[in-house]
């Protein structure tokens, strides 16, 4: 999960090491590929270094790494894995959404985000993003859900990196429970038609 920090009072998406795990994630010999990590849970869901709600972030593995798959949260793993494996882009975050009750974090949706190496490969993967929403959107399962694309810059050191995220957002007018109700039949539909689009960065490994 990537970190949000405020800057000047406002939320900045910050990954430190983003540009180190852009290089290493499809070289097998990167120690990134190699290292075994302890997996921590929350009682929440969350997959993240300390196993608390919230954060701090998780480990970030590329899908050659062995434990790739343990390392993404059950709600969100079918369309990660759609996306890095079939579609060959790096996921940098995802989240299978989460609530806490009262006294905890806020709320999150479900989404994935990648981080593309070309102009070409972000160009191609914001096509992917914006068709497979609006064919999700445009089955109307449920008023309380719909598919946007957020298009951020995610800062790493002085580095500042486009960034893609396809996100199961909750409408402006519903509860949070509609929205957990809801989200499972539109995030059904988000993977297949994710598995239906021709590979993007045919990187796959």
């Amino acid at each position: 999960m990537k970190e949000l920090d405020r800057k000047g009072g406002q939320l900045v998406n910050r990954l430190d090491g983003a540009r180190e795990i852009m290089e290493q994630w499809d070289n097998p010999r990167s120690m990134a590929n190699r290292t075994e990590y302890s997996l921590r849970k929350s009682a929440y869901g969350n997959i993240n270094k300390a196993g608390a709600p919230g954060g701090p972030p998780s480990n970030i593995l590329p899908p050659l790494h062995p434990q790739f798959e343990q390392f993404i949260e059950e709600g969100v793993r079918d369309l990660v894995i759609v996306v890095a494996r079939q579609h060959g882009l790096i996921t940098y975050t995802s989240c299978e959404g989460h609530r806490y009750g009262e006294g905890g974090p806020p709320p999150t949706e479900r989404h994935v985000g990648v981080l593309t190496r070309s102009q070409a490969e972000y160009d191609a993967t914001e096509r992917a993003f914006v068709t497979v929403g609006h064919a999700v959107n445009a089955l109307a399962l449920t008023p309380h859900v719909h598919i946007e694309v957020s298009r951020q810059v995610l800062n790493d050191g002085d580095a500042e990196l486009p960034t893609l995220d396809l996100v199961l957002s909750k409408s402006e007018t519903s509860s949070w429970d509609d929205y957990f109700a809801s989200v499972g039949p539109v995030y059904a539909a988000t993977v297949e038609r994710m598995k239906a689009v021709e590979p993007i960065a045919k990187r796959s490994s």
